[in-house]
């Protein structure tokens, strides 16, 4: 009788333990972060993002970035014999969906995902010759915008259930690009690219 009694009171004395581990397992849904550092084709930059969980196991989740870059340069541009010494700033936006495979609640956690991005800015460039029979300069002002499909994998390390820090890498096609000068509103297209956009993200749960 006493080891009925006792069969019968141990999911009682467990059920604390249990409803303890699962509070500690439901993790916030909400996430803000910061691209501390973003290449973005040829652009670094930096960036913020919100992220959102949309179910239980936290395993689907989606992601709003938004990122601001600048053109990167060589320092050899300017002692070769035709040198581009523009700067090119630029607006990143890249909306997406994230799936973790085995779920976003573990210490380390990797997930794929797809984005559809649009990249726009401005740039006003300075094409120049150091030849000494022909030396000149042009200056070209244009719009850039180009927009695409990213393929995303990311990986995090949770420190504890509110802050997380890990890395991004994508690559996708660009299906539009548009070039367009200013003054002679001159709309050049481009053809289909690849760009990478790689990051490096630290994050807030709450």
């Amino acid at each position: 009788m006493n080891t009925l009694k006792f069969f019968l009171l141990l999911p009682c004395l467990w059920l604390p333990v249990f409803q303890e581990y699962a509070a500690a397992r439901v993790l916030p849904k909400n996430s803000v972060g910061i691209n501390t550092i973003q290449v973005i084709n040829n652009h670094i930059g930096f960036g913020a993002y919100y992220e959102r969980s949309l179910d239980a196991n936290d395993r689907l989740s989606v992601i709003i970035p938004v990122s601001v870059a600048w053109e990167m340069r060589s320092a050899d541009f300017i002692y070769t014999d035709t040198t581009d010494r523009g700067s090119n700033s630029s607006l990143f936006f890249n909306p997406g969906i994230k799936f973790y495979p085995t779920g976003n609640k573990n210490f380390f956690s990797y997930a794929i995902g797809v984005s559809i991005f649009s990249h726009i800015g401005a740039a006003e460039r300075i094409y120049g010759s150091k030849a000494p029979d022909l030396p000149y300069l042009q200056t070209q002002t244009y719009r850039f915008s180009s927009a695409g499909v990213l393929l995303n994998n990311y990986i995090n390390f949770k420190i504890n259930r509110n802050i997380s820090f890990g890395f991004e890498v994508g690559i996708g096609p660009t299906y539009f690009n548009n070039y367009k000068q200013k003054g002679t509103n001159t709309v050049v297209k481009g053809g289909i690219t690849t760009i990478p956009n790689i990051a490096f993200q630290c994050a807030y749960r709450f």
